[in-house]
C-alpha cells in the first residue's frame, strides 16, 4: 500500500517509524504495524493560476502539482464549485502521454479537488492539466479551453512557483 502525506506542517524528522494500530474483530489486542518513513529527495512543487474563457464566461483556475520520484499529486481549484464536482482531471506530459491515476477518484475538498497519479517515467518539459466532464461509463469529454500547461524546470533543485 502506498500512503502519501501532503502539506505537512511542524517539525517532522527526515526519518522515523510510524506505528499503526487497528482493532480486528475477534481479537482483544489491536493489530500493530510499524512502518519506516523516509523523506524522499527529488521533490518539486509547481503552481499555476490562470483565467480561461469557457462558454463565454471567465474562469479562474489554480493548480498545484507536487512531483516526486514515486507519485504526482494535483490539487486544483476552479471558481465554479458545481462544475468542478462534475469534472475529472488527467495529467499529461509535453508529448501528450497521460499518467495513470491512483484509484481513479477525485477527492473534492472545500473549494478544491485533489487527485494522485503515477510518477512521470522521465522528467517532462511541461505538464498539461486536462479537465474533462466525468460522465460515468461514457468516454471522457475533455475541455481544451480550461487546460493548463505548466512548465517544469530542467533542474529538479529549482522549485517553480
Amino acid at each position: 500500500m502506498l500512503v502519501e502525506l501532503h502539506d505537512l506542517s511542524g517539525d517532522i524528522p527526515d526519518q522515523f517509524d510510524l506505528t499503526v494500530k487497528m482493532g480486528l474483530r475477534g481479537y482483544k489486542q489491536p493489530f500493530e504495524l510499524k512502518v519506516p518513513v523516509v523523506k524522499m529527495a527529488g521533490h518539486t512543487v509547481l503552481t499555476s493560476e490562470e483565467t480561461k474563457i469557457y462558454k463565454g464566461e471567465s474562469w479562474k483556475i489554480a493548480a498545484k502539482i507536487d512531483i516526486s520520484p514515486i507519485t504526482t499529486h494535483l490539487v486544483i481549484n476552479i471558481a465554479d464549485k458545481y462544475l468542478q464536482k462534475e469534472m475529472g482531471f488527467d495529467l499529461a506530459d509535453h508529448e501528450g502521454n497521460v499518467l495513470e491515476s491512483h484509484g481513479g477518484h477525485v477527492y473534492h475538498l472545500e473549494g478544491e479537488a485533489a487527485k494522485s497519479y503515477d510518477a512521470f517515467p522521465t522528467r517532462p518539459k511541461s505538464i498539461i492539466v486536462k479537465p474533462y466532464l466525468d460522465r460515468g461509463m461514457q468516454e471522457k469529454q475533455y475541455i481544451p479551453e480550461l487546460e493548463l500547461v505548466v512548465p517544469v524546470p530542467e533542474n529538479p533543485e529549482d522549485e517553480s512557483k
